[in-house]
């Protein structure tokens, strides 16, 4: 500019110059922190022009190069997370490219400005369904740092603290639910899920505290799910025996890929007149593969399309699965290596079992996989036997071999 020369301090111009950076934006719409306005502008008066110049072009190419909408704080906004951040100390998350902008999550940015969040009366963290422009759910938003084991949780009680889960950690429980939606791919039906940034009143303070029309207004990163319309009710209020072989088989070999932890009746759901089944709620899949004994149960073991012969697409789904994609997208998406050795644990499990001893039904198959009590399931054991101090190709090839020794003897 050659107006960098301007002798002086910077108010007027600097407004001027702001207004044709940002189309008619004010200044302190840049600010970070709605908080910081006043300081930010006490700042930029102590500069010189060319001083606060630099600082505006800076500030104007960061938020340019973020790829996100320069607006006002005072309007909520919804937006995807294509992009990875460069601090090491900020989530990681799967850059998400669908052809198009998905419509569900069109409709909850409209809907967004007149109708707030609206906070899930059921489970144990902080779950949102956002509206449309007619005030109807078209999605489920589950901020990171609101997830049960978190501080900033509204739900957080004195229960919270004494999770049975051990092989999880706090705040990365929307990983996963991107994660078995990517790993799914429409398989049994888990809905669209991706990362997503939201901004609003609503969200909780650091104390979980929610916030009120007055509130400033917080921007949260969490995953956010297709709201699934036309539900009668979750199989916790239905018999199984509605359910076809097909939804009940490709649910069990998805959460038994997963290492599902917290497959319970509430978090699958029925559609109505069809009585499809559609799973929802993965947070706690894929625990360290040093707390295996966290899976305990799954809801379909009972049931009697779990005892059947396995289907062929079933035995298909674990033999043609990428585990190398699935890595590299765990990767991507932040997922502790640890974890990620979970997955590949029980895919070599399941492949082996249903290639070795194809009469096992998916029933017996989870029970080898379920730890009972204080007994470790034999998935656990046989891990337990590979997991010296080593790299995780070494214990695969050591779990390999634990797995043809107990299934030959």
């Amino acid at each position: 500019f050659s107006a960098l020369s301007h002798p002086g301090p910077a108010c007027c111009y600097c407004h001027n110059v702001l207004t044709r950076l940002f189309n008619h934006h004010p200044p302190h719409v840049i600010c970070q922190n709605e908080h910081k306005t006043n300081s930010h502008r006490n700042k930029m008066k102590s500069l010189s022009l060319s001083e606060t110049t630099k600082l505006l072009i800076a500030e104007y190419l960061k938020a340019t190069s973020d790829k996100r909408p320069l607006q006002s704080f005072s309007t909520p906004k919804l937006s995807l997370r294509n992009t990875l951040r460069k601090s090491k100390d900020s989530l990681r998350r799967l850059s998400y490219q669908p052809s198009k902008y998905p419509t569900f999550l069109t409709q909850a940015k409209t809907g967004l400005v007149n109708n707030p969040p609206e906070l899930c009366e059921e489970g144990t963290g902080g779950t949102y369904f956002l509206k449309n422009s007619q005030n109807a759910s078209v999605a489920v938003f589950k901020p990171s740092n609101e997830g049960p084991l978190c501080p900033q949780n509204p739900k957080r009680n004195n229960n919270n603290d004494t999770f049975h889960f051990q092989g999880f950690v706090p705040g990365e429980e929307t990983k996963r639910e991107v994660f078995a939606f990517l790993v799914d791919n429409h398989f049994a039906g888990v809905p669209e899920t991706l990362m997503a940034e939201v901004s609003h009143w609503i969200f909780t303070d650091d104390k979980g505290i929610s916030g009120t029309p007055n509130s400033m207004f917080r921007t949260k990163e969490g995953s956010m799910q297709q709201f699934v319309p036309d539900v009668q009710c979750s199989v916790d209020d239905m018999g199984c025996s509605k359910f076809s072989l097909e939804d009940v088989q490709r649910i069990a070999i998805l959460d038994m890929l997963l290492v599902n932890c917290d497959r319970n009746g509430g978090n699958i759901l029925v559609q109505k007149n069809s009585c499809k089944l559609v799973p929802i709620d993965h947070a706690f899949c894929l625990p360290d593969y040093r707390h295996l004994s966290d899976l305990q149960w799954f809801e379909w073991l009972t049931w009697r399309q779990s005892r059947q012969t396995v289907l062929p697409e079933v035995i298909q789904f674990i033999d043609k699965f990428d585990v190398s994609e699935a890595v590299l997208k765990a990767t991507k998406l932040g997922i502790r290596n640890e974890c990620i050795l979970t997955l590949q644990l029980a895919h070599a499990f399941l492949k082996h079992v249903l290639t070795t001893k194809p009469q096992l039904t998916l029933c017996e198959i989870a029970k080898l996989m379920c730890t009972r009590g204080s007994q470790p399931s034999v998935f656990a054991n046989l891990v337990t036997r590979a997991s010296f101090p080593s790299d995780n190709a070494t214990i695969l090839r050591l779990f390999s071999q634990e797995l043809r020794k107990y299934f030959s003897s």
